[in-house]
């Protein structure tokens, strides 16, 4: 294999683990590997490709396409035995229908296993162990064989989360039960809020805080940071050895200034020893707008525990002090709202008012007139293509979400090339994404970028927002819907609404400090 190739193969395998699979795909055929029947990591790669579109396929179709992603790992592994490519032929077959020679080729497997000329890591190999035992049916040597592999790398859950996957795979085809697997979860995700004040700063929460952590098993956190329970939610959960991901509203500068420092000395230090120990911090929203910074920053740190529980075959759960009563709770009863819609689960532990003279809190920065969280949609449109407006004219009032009115918030503003629109929700501007793009990719090449955060309407939509996401639509291939991560979190946090997503990449803007994290939006059950 030149090094040419191999270059290639690492980077079509990071963009298929990363979820972006069309892109993988393209970037597979521009190659040529598609034609190699020599290079069994070619034959490998084009299985895991195959195996990918398989998953999302159903009936006959998946079958098909099981049974070819299986050939493709059959041929890498009569190249080059290995435990790798063999297993997943193993899997394929019995996806594809074939149950004996998915247990034949398992028994290779075990037979390669056994040789000890295996040269891959100790957990891989009992993880594979482990698998090709349950497809041979031996349902109790697989349950205890996957034990032994997870004890190798306990933290590992990345690597957790896909033996898991590929296991409820099997145990789905094979009419089993999945419940077994519960035991192996990997720890939970948390989305934590709640009030600024607190009675005796909350000390005697910490029993019942800390028996709910272990009890859920929580492995990492998503809030902010403010005094009060926001601070003292993720102090326990670093107690308990959970990881932090924090999102602080209008940035660290202002969150500090609004949200931390009028509570005291105290509660700066607690503060800054805690944004020592967190895994990521992460500045969201404008500081000049910060009511909206904090309803923003709330919406993606729920969405972004629900993203990442998924992704490691886990879940997420919230926990909220304060009322959930919406007249009496503020921001508290809002998030916890927010998450009951969805349908996940909560805790809700009420908090004693503070019976000490609390500091007042800072003036609060009045909304600029006209400023409004806004979800943003960029059409553009190729030279030749039609006449937007007309494509325009066709867009329903009301898109296609249940018993949910979806109007725009502002007149369509014309760009050189297309018209941006503006919604009050990411769900209304990702349903309205899905349908410009179906109506209007008949004519000719269609981009479409999808941002959320704060506008100004002027009556049309101003500010930075405005540019960053005219940039993105510039950035973005023909016929595709780019979102950005924002949006795609705040489509998270609410009810499921038959869309997926992929992430596909990065895009670093002049105006931002940091990269913006791309998404492609998709209906669900595409490619």
């Amino acid at each position: 294999m030149t090094a040419d190739t191999a270059s290639a193969i690492a980077s079509i395998t990071a963009y298929a683990r990363a979820g972006a699979v069309d892109h993988a795909w393209r970037l597979f055929a521009a190659s040529g590997l598609a034609d190699r029947r020599d290079d069994p990591a070619a034959l490998s790669l084009h299985g895991r490709l195959l195996k990918d579109r398989a998953l999302a396929a159903r009936g006959s179709e998946r079958r098909r396409l099981s049974a070819d992603a299986g050939a493709a790992y059959a041929a890498a592994a009569r190249l080059r035995p290995a435990t790798y490519p063999l297993i997943n032929a193993a899997t394929l077959a019995l996806i594809a229908g074939d149950a004996g020679v998915a247990a034949a080729r398992a028994g290779e497997v075990m037979t390669l296993l056994d040789s000890a000329a295996e040269p891959d890591t100790p957990w891989w190999q009992a993880a594979t162990r482990a698998e090709a035992l349950l497809l041979m049916a031996r349902g109790a040597e697989a349950r205890a064989a996957l034990h032994a592999a997870l004890a190798l790398a306990p933290r590992a859950w990345e690597d957790h989360a896909v033996t898991l996957r590929q296991f409820r795979t099997i145990i789905a085809e094979q009419g089993g039960d999945p419940a077994w697997l519960d035991d192996f979860r990997p720890p939970r995700h948390l989305h934590f809020a709640g009030p600024m004040q607190l009675d005796g700063d909350g000390a005697g929460l910490i029993p019942e805080i800390d028996t709910l952590l272990a009890a859920e098993n929580i492995g990492c956190g998503h809030g902010a940071l403010a005094a009060g329970a926001d601070l003292l939610i993720a102090e326990r959960l670093l107690r308990a050895g959970a990881e932090l991901d924090i999102l602080l509203p209008g940035g660290e500068a202002a969150f500090i200034e609004k949200s931390v420092r009028p509570f005291g000395a105290g509660a700066l230090r607690r503060f800054e020893m805690v944004m020592g120990a967190a895994a990521s911090v992460r500045g969201v929203g404008d500081p000049a707008a910060f009511a909206l910074a904090i309803v923003l920053a709330d919406e993606v740190a729920m969405g972004e525990a629900v993203m990442c529980a998924e992704s490691l075959q886990t879940e997420a759960v919230q926990l909220v002090i304060g009322s959930a009563d919406a007249g009496r709770g503020g921001n508290a009863a809002r998030v916890a709202g927010l998450w009951r819609q969805a349908g996940r689960r909560q805790h809700l532990l009420a908090a004693r008012a503070a019976e000490a003279p609390v500091p007042p809190l800072p003036p609060g920065d009045a909304t600029p007139a006209g400023v409004v969280l806004a979800a943003l949609v960029a059409v553009s449109l190729a030279a030749g293509s039609e006449d937007l407006a007309g494509a325009l004219a066709h867009l329903p009032g009301r898109l296609p979400l249940p018993a949910v009115p979806q109007p725009e918030l502002a007149p369509r503003m014309a760009t050189a090339d297309g018209a941006l629109l503006a919604f009050a929700t990411p769900q209304a501007a990702a349903a309205a994404a899905l349908v410009l793009r179906d109506r209007l990719m008949g004519s000719g090449p269609v981009r479409i970028a999808c941002h959320y955060g704060e506008v100004l309407l002027a009556p049309t939509p101003m500010g930075p927002l405005v540019g960053a996401t005219l940039a993105l639509v510039s950035a973005t291939a023909d016929t595709g819907i780019v979102i950005s991560e924002n949006l795609v979190a705040a489509l998270r946090a609410g009810p499921a609404m038959g869309v997926r997503s992929e992430f596909i990449g990065e895009l670093r803007l002049a105006a931002q400090a940091e990269p913006m994290r791309l998404h492609a939006l998709k209906a669900m059950g595409s490619l």
